[in-house]
């Protein structure tokens, strides 16, 4: 090799070893990203699992409710219920709800929200 071609050789050897670093922090970059991508997509699913669960809970929640308001209402009107039977009415459409509560918060208690992705995701 020539004095004059020296130069031109080392800023050769610089430029592929700074062409290599750069191919390899870019496949590191490409997997941590994917990495990532991954799991947000896994957040995404158990959140909208627990969500659609957690919502399904509070339906059934509510419709129960809005069953025992109603057996409340009609327990007051002696044309619907009679009135000697309208405490066990009642009491009948509380324990109902009860059990319908007890249900929904035990559905709840099972499909917690996941974790956020700035915890899970690290």
């Amino acid at each position: 090799m020539d004095e004059k071609s020296r130069p031109w050789h080392l800023l050769d050897l610089v430029v592929k070893v700074v062409a290599i670093i750069a191919l390899v922090l870019s496949l590191i970059g490409l997997w941590r990203w994917n990495e990532l991508a991954g799991c947000l997509a896994s957040y995404a699913d158990r959140s909208a699992r627990a969500t659609g669960a957690r919502s399904d809970a509070a339906e059934r929640d509510r419709l129960a409710q809005d069953a025992l308001w109603q057996a409340i209402a009609d327990a007051s009107d002696p044309a619907k219920v009679p009135p000697a039977q309208a405490g066990d009415y009642v009491r009948k459409a509380f324990a109902t709800f009860l059990a319908a509560r007890a249900e929904a918060n035990k559905k709840r208690a099972e499909n917690p929200p996941p974790a956020p992705p700035s915890e899970a995701c690290r």
